[in-house]
């Protein structure tokens, strides 16, 4: 949803890291990242003039595949502990986040055939 408010979005610039372990079913491990924002806040609400965020977060992360039709979707939670922060809260998040493999069957037997043509 747009405001008219504010103009948005500012250009951020960002990093993340993940350092997981894994096996055929679950992976586990440490996640961070870092966030800073490029141009300032503006627009009618932007009051307190051209201000840029920043932030930095580290945290712990849990997935595991299922098994869908004949593929593999994936479920992944993860919390972060936000430090060092300006111009903004601080405090925690949790992230859930899914993925289902829509087509990849038919990925697969196209690769298959791809391989097949050119072998």
């Amino acid at each position: 949803m747009h405001s008219p408010l504010t103009t948005w979005p500012p250009l951020a610039c960002g990093v993340a890291l993940s350092l997981t372990t894994s096996d055929a079913r679950a992976d586990e491990g440490g996640v961070g990242y870092c966030n800073q924002q490029l141009t300032g806040d503006s627009g009618a609400c932007a009051v307190l003039g051209d201000i840029k965020s920043s932030t930095y977060a580290i945290g712990r992360q849990v997935g595991c595949f299922f098994p869908v039709g004949g593929a593999k979707g994936y479920v992944n939670l993860r919390g972060y502990g936000e430090f060092a922060t300006d111009h903004r809260p601080e405090g925690w998040n949790v992230w859930l986040i899914g993925g289902l493999p829509f087509g990849a069957r038919r990925v697969a037997l196209s690769a298959q055939r791809l391989l097949r043509a050119l072998g």
